[in-house]
């Protein structure tokens, strides 16, 4: 594939609405913009991780009624990416990502307040819900704070995406010292504390959502023969998402099968954080060299290699490891997802584009946790769960590989 990045968006950079401040420090704005992920994804997901094991010993849930929790989150993600789709023509991204923003905080707040698996799914469908606009419209956001070509935008992009290991890494330190000196039995506090760590975001990703501006309505039909051309990424993507997720889902009950203690758990989690974190950093050169679809394929790749790592070394030092490589590369993917995009489409399309790879995203998401979760309990072990997610992801890597070079 092509190594040059060529983009072919349009060249005007779009003016702030009315009310909204021109953007004076766009790395500030980029930042402040990074805590959108950490609470959307960081918190609002994969914190679920560290909760599981303890809500699985207190609620006496099998695998699958534990991966059934990430499937509804993941089912709410699909409807919400498919609502952002619709709502981002008439309501615009910025007002989404700071709506999104609140509901989040707020479904995590009352997680806490119930023990009814029913209530909890319904409050993990609303969670994703509204964590797929605030991924998809800051990620767009972000996109928008450098003119077209500026090979800077590409890496706000991949920053935008990298401040979800913030939320992995707060909740990495908190969640499993607070289950050490607490107990399974309080896992509703767990949720509690998520929520009250996000509701400090809010107030910096209004701030930042407001500097940016309104960008242009997508009001537009989508180009001609859009889509078609981005399918072999689209195919790529749903891959990754029903591999990745695995991962994230069953990692801490894979390590604690392996007779990992709360100080190993918390290595593992805070080193994912800090991988997810460095990202950007590592792969700068590559992002400002390199085509989307190439970074997309590659950080597939790596991502993969990592989930391999864990398969073949559980024990700490392999599961370390594993978390660097994960944590460094599966946030890459949207990054580069979103520069396929921008410099694929003109801007007004950005949002819906990036909104239709996110539910193909979701829908696979949805089956990923549900479907390694009735293979362990059927095989009796989450290595074969494992395994499952490991395949999907080496096939992402390989229809991400086939994307052409697109162009409009």
């Amino acid at each position: 594939m092509a190594e040059n990045h060529t983009v072919n968006a349009p060249t005007h950079f779009p003016e702030p609405s009315p009310g909204s401040a021109l953007v004076c420090h766009p790395w500030a704005v980029a930042l402040a913009l990074s805590l959108g992920p950490a609470v959307s994804n960081g918190l609002g997901r994969f914190a679920y991780a560290l909760i599981l094991p303890a809500m699985q010993s207190d609620l006496h849930w099998n695998y699958t009624e534990a991966g059934w929790l990430n499937t509804a989150n993941a089912i709410g993600y699909l409807l919400g990416a498919m609502a952002t789709l619709w709502a981002v023509r008439s309501r615009g991204a910025g007002a989404l990502f700071r709506l999104g923003m609140v509901v989040v905080t707020v479904a995590l707040l009352v997680s806490g307040a119930t023990r009814d698996i029913a209530l909890l799914s319904l409050l993990r469908i609303l969670a994703g819900l509204a964590g797929a606009p605030v991924f998809i419209c800051g990620g767009v956001l972000a996109a928008a704070l450098f003119p077209a070509g500026d090979p800077r935008a590409g890496n706000a992009i991949a920053l935008y995406f990298g401040g979800a290991g913030a939320g992995l890494l707060l909740s990495g330190i908190v969640l499993p010292l607070w289950f050490d000196r607490a107990g399974p039995a309080a896992w509703p506090a767990a949720w509690i504390s998520l929520g009250v760590l996000s509701a400090f975001c809010v107030p910096a990703t209004w701030w930042a959502s407001l500097q940016v501006g309104e960008l242009p309505a997508a009001n537009a039909a989508p180009l001609p023969g859009a889509w078609r051309c981005f399918l072999p990424a689209l195919i790529g993507y749903g891959f990754f998402g029903a591999g990745y997720v695995i991962y994230m889902t069953f990692v801490v009950a894979w390590a604690r099968s392996a007779g990992a203690g709360v100080g190993a758990v918390i290595s593992l989690w805070s080193l994912l954080g800090l991988a997810v974190l460095a990202s950007p950093l590592v792969w700068r050169p590559l992002i400002a060299r390199w085509t989307g679809q190439t970074c997309m394929a590659l950080s597939i790749g790596v991502t993969g290699c990592g989930v391999a790592l864990a398969w073949a070394m559980p024990g700490n030092a392999g599961l370390q490891a594993s978390a660097i490589l994960f944590g460094l590369s599966f946030f890459i993917v949207p990054s580069a997802v979103t520069t396929l995009v921008r410099s694929s489409l003109p801007r007004t399309q950005w949002a819906p584009a990036v909104a239709l790879f996110t539910a193909v995203f979701a829908a696979s998401q949805a089956v990923g946790p549900i479907a390694a979760g009735w293979i362990a309990d059927r095989s009796g072990t989450l290595s074969s769960g494992l395994l499952l997610g490991l395949a999907l992801l080496a096939a992402g890597t390989l229809a991400a590989w086939t994307q052409p070079s697109t162009g409009t």
